[in-house]
């Protein structure tokens, strides 16, 4: 398992992803409603990801995406 993306939601409902693109270690940013997906750069440790979008942007929700073929089967039942 490598986690490759951080599911976001921030405090400030009103707030817009541009803060967390100059984050070192994020590749991409998308937006869907209130919850984000932060794309890792590959290499780029999760944790210290995680402890940087934080100091960037309080997050009221902020965890590792963890892919699993459950999970994206379960989508469309």
């Amino acid at each position: 398992f490598e986690p490759r993306s951080i599911l976001f939601e921030p405090m400030d409902r009103a707030a817009w992803p541009d803060a967390l693109r100059s984050v070192s270690g994020i590749q991409s940013v998308r937006h869907d409603n209130h919850e984000w997906e932060l794309m890792l750069a590959p290499g780029s440790p999760p944790g210290a990801v995680m402890q940087a979008v934080a100091a960037a942007m309080p997050p009221s929700r902020l965890e590792l995406r963890r892919g699993s073929p459950c999970r994206e089967s379960g989508r469309g039942a």
